[in-house]
């Protein structure tokens, strides 16, 4: 029997989603009200969607086979292509969180061992990856793994109710949004320079 969908989770994922199509638009218009909403507000994407991800694998409703890593890396290629395309960072967060998901074992083991590393990594062992570190994206997915161990799992979920429920269905299909809007930005920037 399949379990059932956490809605919270659509939603708190649509909330990250619709904040980092934001971020993605104001990047190509770097005006200095929008620089101020990127550094701040759009900023909050990342670690919010990465926490989700952390909270399914924890809870062991998300399931990475082997064709969900190759359908996540065959995304990271049509991002990075369409970042090239777009003169943005080529090192997709697709990739760090394909990683991720190749150890998700460890994960649900040592989660606060994985977000002091990748903390540590991210802070002072730099690998100087255009977009997130790697150490970033392991350590937001760790403290999502944590969450589900802590008593304050259902606070977690709890302030989704908040949420509008018009982002239920974006966070639903987050990959699709992901790589179409990279697509769609792709294109109408080469459009405009043509």
């Amino acid at each position: 029997m399949r379990e059932q969908r956490i809605w919270q989770l659509d939603r708190i994922r649509g909330l990250a989603i619709v904040l980092m199509l934001l971020d993605h638009v104001l990047a190509l218009n770097p005006s200095v009200g929008g620089m101020a909403v990127r550094l701040s507000l759009t900023r909050f994407a990342m670690p919010l969607f990465m926490m989700t991800a952390g909270y399914l694998i924890a809870s062991k409703r998300s399931a990475f086979s082997a064709r969900r890593l190759s359908v996540i890396a065959a995304a990271g290629v049509v991002s990075c292509t369409c970042c090239w395309s777009l003169s943005l960072p080529t090192f997709d967060i697709l990739v760090g969180f394909a990683f991720v998901v190749m150890v998700t074992g460890a994960v649900v083991r040592w989660p606060l061992l994985l977000v002091l590393v990748g903390f540590i990594q991210a802070a002072w062992l730099p690998l100087h990856f255009p977009a997130y570190e790697l150490g970033a994206v392991v350590a937001w997915v760790s403290i999502g793994a944590l969450i589900v161990g802590s008593m304050h799992s259902g606070s977690f979920l709890a302030w989704a109710d908040r949420v509008p429920r018009v982002l239920e269905p974006i966070g639903r299909y987050p990959l699709r949004w992901y790589v179409g809007h990279l697509v769609v930005l792709a294109v109408m920037v080469l459009l405009m320079r043509t």
